[in-house]
């Protein structure tokens, strides 16, 4: 619990300082320990992001300090700006757009769908030009970050039980491809459940091995690949059926358009 020290109570993000006419006065709080370091102005990250840094400390400032401790609040800032390489004009500019009215976020129905890019300077900022000319947003994403660099501490966990694109193969050679939200395990017992019942309607394989009298070699199911999102665990579907014109699926998953094959295919 905090306590109350020379007239100054930390409260959150808050330091509360009550003045000699018994007033209150508040002003930015922060810890003994804080370091001032944020993400600095030489990393490999999109500029609007680095920007977003800026202006998101600003907008606290400009939220949380009364008119007796701004300016000394925003002279920290502009001085901890600048230890970690941002110009001073930058720091300016930050401060300008968080005093700018509130941004209102859209209906989800007016919202426009925009492109998730992997930031890489020089190319990325072109292709976020050219999107911006159609009223296209963009998000951007490091390609390597510390946590992809680390190992992780957590157990191994077995790629069949979790969600993503699995393939069955066929005597025939010609593989059901197919995706799943739940763990690849369940869906390939349902498919085993389906051949060894006959359920030819509900199951392509089992449809598949009535006909051909193929065998289907449920135990050799394989994963390709672990993918949680489920727009990217379809995408990825449809480009494994891409890569595979000889198969048993009952359609080819979602449409990509064919400009896009040669660059998504290895």
């Amino acid at each position: 619990m905090e306590k109350e020290v020379n007239g100054c109570l930390p409260f959150l993000h808050v330091l509360i300082s009550k003045n000699i006419d018994g007033s209150f006065s508040h002003q930015v709080f922060r810890k003994n320990t804080h370091t001032d370091q944020y993400l600095h102005a030489s990393s490999h990250h999109f500029p609007a992001q680095k920007l977003g840094v800026l202006t998101t400390l600003a907008t606290c400032a400009l939220r949380i300090s009364d008119e007796k401790n701004l300016a000394k609040e925003k002279a920290h800032l502009l001085d901890v700006f600048g230890k970690n390489g941002y110009s001073r004009h930058l720091g300016q500019k930050a401060f300008l757009k968080a005093q700018k009215e509130p941004f209102v976020q859209k209906d989800s129905k007016d919202r426009i769908l925009g492109v998730h890019l992997p930031y890489i300077k020089g190319t990325t900022d072109r292709i976020t030009r050219i999107l911006k000319k159609h009223n296209i947003p963009s998000t951007f994403r490091p390609l390597n970050t510390i946590h992809s660099s680390l190992r992780s501490v957590k157990d191994p966990v077995d790629p069949k039980d979790m969600k993503g694109v699995y393939i069955i193969p066929c005597s025939c050679e010609a593989p059901n491809i197919g995706e799943t939200s739940r763990s690849i395990n369940q869906k390939v017992s349902e498919h085993a459940t389906n051949l060894r019942h006959g359920r030819a309607k509900s199951s392509t394989l089992t449809k598949h091995a009535e006909k051909t009298k193929h065998q289907v070699s449920i135990e050799e199911a394989q994963v390709i690949a672990r993918v949680a999102q489920f727009h990217h665990r379809k995408l990825r579907e449809a480009l494994e059926i891409e890569k595979r014109p000889l198969n048993l699926n009952r359609d080819d998953g979602w449409k990509i358009s064919r400009w896009w094959i040669p660059t998504l295919l290895p």
